[in-house]
């Protein structure tokens, strides 16, 4: 691997380590990685129409900066 490859790797297994413990991820001028947590519900098989429960879990939400968004947008 080149150096630039294991910068990304440390740097997103950073990012995971940090996510479990629950804490937000701030990146200035990018956004914000926080995680969420859903709990169980009931949802529905589109095409059978079959109910299955779906459980509790977390996940990861990405909120974009206003910068972030302001150069997608232009």
């Amino acid at each position: 691997k080149n150096i630039s490859s294991i910068i990304v790797d440390n740097f997103f297994e950073f990012m995971v380590l940090e996510l479990k413990k629950l804490n937000n991820i701030k990146i200035s001028a990018f956004g914000t990685f926080k995680i969420v947590k859903k709990k169980e519900r009931i949802g529905r098989n589109p095409k059978t129409k079959l109910e299955a429960k779906i459980c509790a879990r977390k996940v990861v939400k990405f909120k974009p900066s206003i910068i972030f968004k302001n150069k997608l947008n232009n």
